[in-house]
């Protein structure tokens, strides 16, 4: 699962969660407080996706990967590996402490957003990346994934 798939699906979690839970004799999306968090986790996930749909693009434009075994070519996105990282805070912060315990599923998917983030910020401090990207527009920063 990528960046925009995990952010989407850790939104999701906190959308069901906020739903399902009641606090106060009402659901805790009742909240404004709580209303303004997944909004600004939705908005963040959108952004991620957008940039990765952008980024295919520009794969797609430019042959990047064209007769390799890669299946597809999965690009930075700019600011995708920052949305991760609040993604995963305001998806915790709804969900509170049973969000962090082991088996509970936000847990497993922030761990594997986060994850994701920070090889896409490794690849980037490397300056892995350049070439076609760089002339199509793209940010010079290509993740390539092997079927992940």
């Amino acid at each position: 699962m990528g960046l925009a798939a995990c952010g989407q699906h850790a939104v999701d979690l906190a959308i069901r969660h906020v739903q399902d839970r009641e606090q106060f004799g009402r659901p805790l999306a009742r909240f404004q407080a709580v209303q303004h968090l997944v909004a600004e986790a939705k908005g963040e996930a959108a952004s991620a996706a957008a940039a990765v749909e952008r980024a295919v693009e520009v794969v797609v434009a430019t042959g990047f990967g064209r007769g390799s075994t890669l299946p597809v070519a999965v690009a930075r996105a700019p600011g995708s590996a920052a949305a991760a990282g609040r993604i995963a805070r305001l998806a915790h912060q709804v969900d509170g402490a049973m969000g962090f315990t082991l088996e509970h599923e936000l847990r497993c998917t922030t761990t594997r957003l986060l994850v994701v983030a920070r090889r896409v910020r490794q690849r980037e401090a490397l300056g892995c990346g350049g070439g076609r990207w760089s002339a199509a527009g793209g940010s010079g920063r290509a993740v390539a994934a092997r079927g992940r």
